[in-house]
């Protein structure tokens, strides 16, 4: 049996994801979530698309993998500890990022920058 807290229709889509908005703003999820990045800062042009995922509270690790939606670049990452900060790629302008995550589905809080 598949525990139902292990259950995502249709997997991580950007209609189901949860948004971490604009940079620096925690949001709370369940670290078995899904979550998405659809705001960019307006240094996009000085950053070159570098994001960083940061994880606030929780229970870790938490193995995750980002995806840029428009060029399906796409790897794994893993959240070992609270405050960590992990890179996640080089992302087109106006392109979203999902997030998957694989943890446990405790709360967690994630922000990027």
């Amino acid at each position: 049996m598949i525990p139902a807290n292990r259950l995502r229709p249709g997997g991580c889509t950007l209609a189901t994801a949860a948004n971490l908005f604009d940079r620096h703003n925690f949001v709370s999820l369940p670290s078995n979530g899904c979550a998405k990045i659809t705001q960019y800062p307006d240094y996009w042009q000085f950053t070159a698309g570098d994001v960083t995922l940061q994880a606030g509270t929780g229970t870790f690790p938490v193995p995750a993998t980002w995806r840029d939606v428009c060029t399906n670049q796409s790897a794994p990452i893993t959240f070992g500890s609270a405050w960590q900060t992990v890179p996640s790629g080089r992302h087109t302008q106006n392109c979203p990022v999902l997030i998957t995550l694989r943890g446990n589905g405790s709360n967690m809080q994630l922000a990027w920058f």
